[in-house]
């Protein structure tokens, strides 16, 4: 009995922290938001400034990036088992590139400040593109710590980690308000490098932990054959690292693209209400990222040893992803609106507007956004770089016609619009991947059930909050707490959530 117990709480263990983790990396954007739309002036062009930053560092990062995390998680899970020496060589190697390449792409933001000002619609705000090579560095770094740690099965570092940097981020906000200072956009982008760096130092630790207990195992254990060393591995990292920056880059650039434009084709004030709604779908999503995460450490070892395994992983985590967004949707549909001005104030009430138009987006991205997963766990990444390349001019162009005429709700078109085809043409690659048989009638027989009774129950559930949502605190908790029980139950009865359980 005790081993199955222990690896019952592993697994309660390892998907909580995963829970926590994706839900701070998610939530912090969203709270420093919630801080300043309730103690700023004029709070969504400041938080427009702000996200016009945020979205300039995460495309010109992308260079600095190199797809090492996701290099590393990937080497790292594949090899951490029976070749310990190689997944510790990884990490050194996959650290000291990201050293490498963060230095230098932040350097240019905090050396030439109107140089790339000028090129990122920015220009007038040269102390913004400073702080943003500020974060760009610091956030690099963090960013690769977290994954990193993440590889080796230790999410509850992973979660301190971003805990770490949640704290000390809205601390320092908190901070601003009280003091008020001129430039405020410049000093809320600046909290957020210095909370990088906080979390950098509160992971390495943990890291320098995991990294003596391979180096231990390795003392021990003889490498397979096929287990890459030296030279090697070296090219091993290269073969993934080029890829993997294009994969990053078209998702990246997929999902930022909106925001890079908004304020050039309409306003910084537009992009500050857009910012917002999109930051609270974000965090509402990050159950979905959750199991991304436990997947993506799972699929390439199942892979390797027990293909059957990597399929049951698959379906178990698509159909627990589509859940849970089918439950935010419901939620963003009846709930949010409401729940959107209370928290926010009366300056949020073109937020709370856009919030229910989400609800398509968010399932097709959860559906989508695994599916990137599933191939870069299979070794196809250049097959999702495709893919997102092909729909990031599809977004492109539609982003150029909407915004101009539509503001916030033309990009959330152009999103949606370019994510629905995303998600089945991913979707059919994955099939490729991982069997032929999940693109058959078959399998379409055996899921359409599941997608009806799921779709049902978020449908009730939307009706549940509907009917008692309201302009107060107590009925817009009322409603959110009925949109969940409906749903939970919904699922239970079904079955369904035993999904969501197999995914953990």
């Amino acid at each position: 009995m005790s081993a199955p117990r222990s690896g019952r709480m592993h697994r309660a263990v390892r998907l909580g922290s995963s829970l926590v983790a994706s839900l701070l990396l998610q939530a912090r954007n969203l709270v420093v938001s919630l801080v300043v739309f309730r103690l700023f002036d004029d709070p969504r062009t400041v938080w427009g400034a702000v996200s016009q930053t945020l979205a300039v560092v995460t495309v010109l990062a992308l260079p600095a990036k190199l797809g090492l995390e996701f290099t590393a998680v990937q080497l790292v899970s594949k090899y951490r088992e029976d070749a310990p020496a190689t997944a510790l060589a990884a990490m050194r190697w996959t650290a000291l590139l990201r050293l490498v390449l963060a230095v230098a792409a932040s350097a240019p933001m905090l050396l030439w400040p109107l140089w790339v000002g000028g090129w990122v619609g920015m220009a007038d705000v040269p102390q913004l593109v400073e702080a943003g090579g500020a974060l760009l560095l610091a956030t690099s770094l963090y960013e690769y710590a977290t994954f990193l740690v993440s590889a080796t099965d230790d999410f509850a570092s992973m979660a301190g980690a971003r805990l770490t940097y949640t704290v000390v981020n809205v601390a320092l906000i908190l901070g601003i308000a009280w003091v008020r200072p001129e430039g405020v956009a410049v000093a809320v982008v600046l909290a957020q490098a210095v909370a990088g760096f906080a979390a950098l130092g509160a992971v390495a630790t943990p890291i320098q932990r995991r990294m003596a207990d391979l180096r231990a195992r390795a003392a021990t254990t003889v490498p397979p054959e096929d287990a890459p060393g030296g030279v090697g591995l070296v090219r091993a990292i290269a073969t993934l690292a080029l890829p993997m920056t294009l994969v990053s880059a078209g998702a990246q650039l997929f999902s930022y693209l909106d925001r890079v434009l908004l304020p050039i084709l309409a306003s910084r004030e537009a992009l500050g209400t857009y910012a917002v709604a999109s930051s609270i779908i974000a965090a509402a999503l990050f159950a979905t990222y959750a199991f991304r995460n436990v997947a993506r450490t799972r699929l390439p070892g199942e892979l390797r040893k027990d293909p059957d395994a990597a399929q049951r992983t698959l379906l178990a985590t698509y159909r627990a992803c589509v859940a849970v967004a089918l439950w935010i949707a419901a939620g963003a549909v009846s709930v949010a609106p409401d729940l959107v001005v209370l928290l926010f104030g009366t300056d949020a009430v073109p937020v709370a507007a856009m919030v229910p138009w989400f609800a398509p987006y968010v399932v097709a991205t959860a559906h989508a956004t695994f599916s990137g997963t599933a191939l870069v766990a299979a070794d196809r990444p250049r097959t999702y770089t495709v893919l997102t390349g092909a729909l990031l001019a599809l977004n492109l162009a539609l982003n150029l016609v909407l915004i101009p005429q539509f503001e916030g709700y033309g990009a959330l078109a152009a999103m949606t619009l370019s994510t629905v085809p995303l998600a089945l043409w991913s979707y059919r690659e994955v099939a490729r991947a991982y069997g032929e048989a999940l693109w058959s009638r078959e399998a379409v027989a055996d899921a359409l059930p599941s997608a009806l009774r799921m779709g049902v129950a978020a449908l009730l559930a939307t009706g549940a909050g509907l009917a008692l949502t309201g302009p107060t605190w107590m009925a817009a908790v009322t409603a959110g707490l009925a949109v969940t029980a409906v749903w939970a139950v919904g699922l239970a009865v079904t079955g369904d959530w035993r999904a969501i359980r197999a995914a953990a």
